[in-house]
This record gives C-alpha cells, structure tokens and sequence, in this order.
C-alpha cells in the first residue's frame, strides 16, 4: 500500500509541476519582451534621426550663405525629430569638409520610459547621433 501511496504522491507532484511550469519561465519572457521593445525602439528612433539628417543635408544646398544653410539644416532636420522642434533643432551641427557639408544629429532619447527600466534591463545608448553628408556645389 506504501508504495501505491508514494507512486500516487509522486504523480500528482509531477502534474502539479507541469500546471505551474510557465511561472518559472515568465520572467524570461517578460524580460525578452522588454529587450524587443527597447531595442525595436531604438532602431525605429535611429531610422528617425538618420533621416533628419538627410533631410538637414538636402536643405543646405539651397543657399550658399553659411548662417543661412545652417538653418534651413536645423529646420528640415526638426520636422523629422519626434519631440518639441525648437529643443531638437539645437541638436544639429554643420562641419565643412572638402568631400562636402557634415550635417550631424544627435537626438537624446533618454526620457523615453524605457530607460527607467535600465537597472533589470540593458538597454540600448540614451543619445542617437546619425551624419548625412551634402556635396559640395
């Protein structure tokens, strides 16, 4: 009878593991899901920025004056930022280089909420810098 019992006990142990099995795989998976969605984030942001800069670059053709151009790279480049246009549009930066104008910007992203879960999670870096390069006239 003994061993009927520890067999019986033995079963019902194993079924009651197998209910009960996702508790031990649910962190992972909410962990993995975190990680999709930051990187996912940050990928679709760098996207974003990368066209911001293109966008700067193809602006700075139109004039040749210097203040001018690096304005109209400030603008065309914060219509394409998410965000408040006027504090993204300090984020942008002209070099002349003798293959063409560097438009550089660089987007802060570290108020978006997933940097608050930078202790359990590694997340991807706060700033996105992206360069996109207008040849010369």
């Amino acid at each position: 009878m003994s061993e009927l019992r520890r067999r019986l006990a033995l079963n019902l142990a194993v079924l009651n593991l197998r209910r009960f099995q996702w508790l031990l795989f649910a962190p992972a998976l909410v962990l993995a899901a975190g990680q999709l969605a930051a990187w996912g984030g940050y990928w679709w942001l760098s996207g974003r920025v990368q066209a911001a800069a293109d966008e700067g670059a193809l602006a700075v053709r139109v004039s040749a004056d210097p203040s001018v151009q690096e304005e109209l790279a400030r603008r065309a480049a914060a219509r394409r930022l998410p965000g408040d246009a006027r504090a993204q549009a300090s984020r942008v930066t002209l070099q002349r280089r003798p293959e063409g104008l560097l438009v550089q910007v660089s987007y802060d992203a570290s108020h978006w909420w997933i940097y608050g879960l930078r202790r359990i999670l590694p997340t991807p870096p706060r700033t996105v810098v992206r360069i996109a390069t207008a040849p010369p006239r």
